[in-house]
């Protein structure tokens, strides 16, 4: 993992992983970076803001592919291609395991007031889980994997991406709301700004879109030369940073607008949080 500044200077590298580094989360009073990693390790480490590890949590069986922390910091939910979700606490303790999917779960998100989990998979659907871990819905519609989601800020909106190349919108009570189409290929990330008007997407098109709320397609960023894996945007909405297969992230303004591009990374960026 990677510590840049917003600068996009690099100040510190954290090594402890002994396979990729597949999922990333940090804590919203920003004291704790949280990470996952591949098969062979399957671990998530948990990191102070110096990038010090201080805890390793073992228990999936397989790759961790998506990693999430509640919003009163107290709850680390990760995903796993063991097809479970994990709960623990904010020591590193296991609190609990999520079964309902039948393949690889690959995308996560916490709501804003912490009382639903979302949870995307291979199996094609999503699924809701309340802060127990309880199922509680099940949400068709893509036609492939899916392999992003997200939550608005007010909570009334889930964001779905898929290897089907769409994004599709949900009401918080899982009824679809919206299909957005505009890639060319498979959508693999996705991220909504603090204030909820803007929705950022990367795909597998080697390009990011930009999307008002209402789900019309208002920009198109070019620039990476290889699939976009990560993208995530700043809390005052002013920047977004993208990760790609071609070792980059890459820092844009607010419009679209490219503003830097970070090179440290030997291999594909699969993860971003700010």
């Amino acid at each position: 993992l990677r510590l840049w500044n917003r600068q996009g200077q690099q100040i510190a590298v954290l090594r402890g992983h002994q396979r990729s580094v597949s999922a990333v989360a940090i804590s919203p009073d920003g004291e704790t970076i949280v990470s996952g990693s591949g098969i062979g390790d399957s671990t998530l480490r948990l990191w102070n803001r110096q990038g010090q590890q201080i805890g390793i949590l073992r228990g999936h069986q397989r790759s961790v592919s998506a990693v999430a922390i509640s919003p009163d910091g107290q709850t680390v939910v990760s995903g796993s291609d063991d097809n479970t979700l994990r709960l623990w606490n904010r020591q590193g303790q296991q609190i609990g395991i999520l079964r309902g999917h039948q393949r690889p779960v690959t995308a996560l998100a916490v709501s804003p007031d912490g009382e639903t989990i979302v949870s995307g998979s291979h199996d094609n659907t999503l699924r809701l889980w309340n802060r127990q871990g309880q199922q509680i819905g099940v949400l068709r519609g893509h036609q492939d994997s899916v392999s992003t989601v997200a939550i608005s800020p007010d909570g009334e909106t889930i964001v779905s991406g898929s290897h089907d190349n769409t994004l599709r919108l949900w009401n918080r009570q899982g009824q679809q709301i919206g299909v957005l189409r505009g890639h060319q290929r498979s959508v693999s990330a996705v991220t909504i700004s603090a204030d909820g008007e803007t929705l950022v997407s990367g795909s597998h098109d080697n390009t990011l879109r930009l999307w008002n709320r209402q789900g019309q397609q208002i920009g198109v960023l070019r620039g990476h030369q290889g699939p976009v894996t990560a993208v995530a945007i700043s809390p005052d909405g002013e920047t977004i940073v993208s990760g790609s297969w071609d070792n980059s992230l890459r820092l844009w303004d607010r419009q679209g607008e490219p503003i830097g591009v970070l090179r440290d990374h030997q291999s594909s960026v699969w993860a971003v949080a700010i």
